[in-house]
C-alpha cells in the first residue's frame, strides 16, 4: 500500500510540474535567430539568383551527408550482425573468438 500511495504521489507531483512549464511556455515570446551565411541550407532571402555554388551547399552537400551517414550506419549495422553470429559460432575456439571480438570493436 505504501509504494502504491508513492506512486500516486510521484504521478501527481510530474504531472502539476508539467502543467506549469507547459502554462508558462505559451507565455514566452520565441525569438527567430537569423541563419548565418556561412552554415548550409535554403537562404530564405527572396530575389537572390542561385548560383552553382549556393546550390552545391544548400541542396546537394546536406542529402549526400545523410546519405553517407545512412550508408555508413547501415554497414556497420550489417557488419556487427556478422560478428555476432561468428561469435555465435566460435564454440570455444580462442581464436576464433578474437576475431569476432575484433570485428565487433571495427563495426562500432
Amino acid at each position: 500500500m505504501k509504494k502504491l500511495l508513492t506512486y500516486i504521489l510521484l504521478t501527481l507531483t510530474l504531472m502539476t510540474t508539467m502543467g506549469l512549464s507547459v502554462a508558462y511556455a505559451g507565455d514566452y515570446k520565441f525569438q527567430v535567430i537569423p541563419k548565418p551565411r556561412t552554415l548550409p541550407g535554403p537562404v530564405l532571402e527572396e530575389g537572390k539568383p542561385d548560383s552553382a555554388r549556393t546550390a552545391l551547399v544548400d541542396n546537394i552537400l546536406p542529402k549526400y551527408a545523410v546519405s553517407l551517414i545512412g550508408f555508413v550506419g547501415a554497414a556497420s549495422l550489417l557488419f556487427l550482425i556478422i560478428a555476432g553470429v561468428r561469435f555465435g559460432m566460435a564454440y570455444g575456439n580462442e581464436e576464433a573468438i578474437e576475431k569476432a571480438k575484433k570485428q565487433v570493436i571495427f563495426a562500432l
